[in-house]
């Protein structure tokens, strides 16, 4: 590549002539970018700074194109308390678009850390710098969506639409799109921009519908029978034994295999297409579409887990809340009610919950907690501690 700097002068120079002004905007966003490949991070800086300083206009795509250079350049060339401050000045003093952009940035870093309301404040400090900025409008709504506050999401879209001015969701536009369709449904318009591969998506969409609606659906009645409160584990009745050997069946051994012996999602490295190719997963959706009853079994609410965990690494925290969370509600409640008839020494051992569950229940009062929910978080500790009670193998419990 020619030496950045001259080629940032010659556009300078140029602006006489009638050239463009993002023309030389972009020029020194790519010599900047050109430094920090070369490691002359220090250089960088002060080019961007030239840049962002100056006052002149700067298009929304080239504010998120310079605010990532800045980023990456500051994150090599300065320590935590120096690159907080940088930014800071930055957010106060540039031109609107770049502020709107560092504040985007700090809300998403803000969001990966649990601070869902120095999140909020960020980016709604980022809308009023760049109002018209399609990209942020997006952010807020996933911000919502991904926290499972879907009244939030839809209120959040429906004021973009009015404040960009889309009226019609056939616009052509993506951002329209996306708006109209989470004003309707958040977490379904998010799971559709969000799922990767994209051809998990109607897959993924069918089994979000399914989940949504568990929690409209009470609890098979065997867990509130005398049956149940006294012969907890022994039997389940013919009814959900005949839609647990359905189940195995249809659904993927490997799923199933590779989950309990690998729990976590960092050694999680199963093919998507395991469980959500269209030949694969179909045949389980419909089971689940044709015998919701299904959904109050707990083997097979262990295999949805796990077969949604496959998914999460791709299509982030929208799909956690929707989905996975609800599934993880939907176990607990099985088991507190077997926790409820387990109370007496001669069937406890019924009424333990295995390990592996017990450690998934933790992560949801972990991501609970995470997101300040503290109410749900309670319950689920509360639940945690009866659990802990029963079974003195699973120890006590530091959420």
């Amino acid at each position: 590549m020619p030496n950045p700097i001259a080629a940032v002068e010659h556009m300078r120079m140029a602006r006489c002539t009638g050239e463009p002004r993002n023309n030389e905007v972009r020029a020194s966003i790519e010599g900047a970018r050109w430094l920090v490949q070369q490691s002359r991070f220090a250089e960088a800086i002060q080019l961007m700074d030239a840049l962002v300083y100056s006052g002149a206009p700067i298009e929304s795509q080239d504010a998120e194109a310079a605010v990532q250079v800045i980023y990456s350049a500051l994150e090599h060339d300065t320590d935590e308390g120096e690159r907080a401050l940088r930014l800071a000045l930055l957010a106060d003093d540039a031109y609107p678009t770049v502020r709107a952009q560092i504040l985007s940035t700090m809300a998403t870093h803000l969001e990966a850390e649990g601070d869902l309301t120095g999140a909020w404040q960020k980016l709604s400090m980022a809308i009023d710098s760049d109002p018209g900025n399609p990209q942020l409008a997006i952010h807020e709504v996933t911000l919502f969506a991904g926290a499972g506050m879907w009244p939030r999401a839809r209120e959040s879209a429906h004021s973009a639409l009015v404040r960009l001015g889309l009226g019609r969701p056939d616009s052509g536009s993506p951002c329209s799109a996306f708006l109209h369709d989470a004003v309707l449904n958040p977490a379904a318009a998010c799971i559709r921009r969000e799922a990767q591969p994209a051809e998990i998506a109607p897959q993924a969409l069918r089994f979000l519908d399914l989940v949504q609606r568990i929690k409209d659906r009470p609890l098979h009645s065997y867990y509130a029978s005398a049956q149940g409160q006294t012969q907890r584990g022994r039997s389940y009745p013919p009814e959900l034994r005949m839609v647990s050997r359905k189940w195995h069946k249809v659904f993927p051994n490997e799923v199933r295999r590779r989950h309990r012996s690998a729990r976590t999602l960092n050694s999680f490295t199963m093919r998507w297409s395991a469980a959500w190719s269209e030949s694969t997963a179909n045949p389980w959706l419909d089971l689940l579409e044709q015998e919701p009853v299904a959904l109050d079994v707990m083997e097979i609410l262990k295999d949805l887990e796990a077969a949604a965990q496959q998914v999460e690494v791709r299509a982030g925290c929208t799909w956690s809340a929707g989905v996975i969370e609800p599934l993880l509600s939907r176990m607990l409640q099985i088991a507190e009610a077997t926790c409820a008839g387990g109370a007496g020494a001669s069937n406890a051992a019924q009424s333990r919950v295995d390990a592996e569950t017990y450690r998934a229940f933790v992560g949801f009062a972990a991501r609970l907690r995470h997101r300040s929910n503290n109410q749900e978080f309670g319950r689920v500790r509360l639940s945690l501690t009866r659990m802990s009670a029963l079974n003195d193998a699973h120890g006590s419990t530091s959420v």
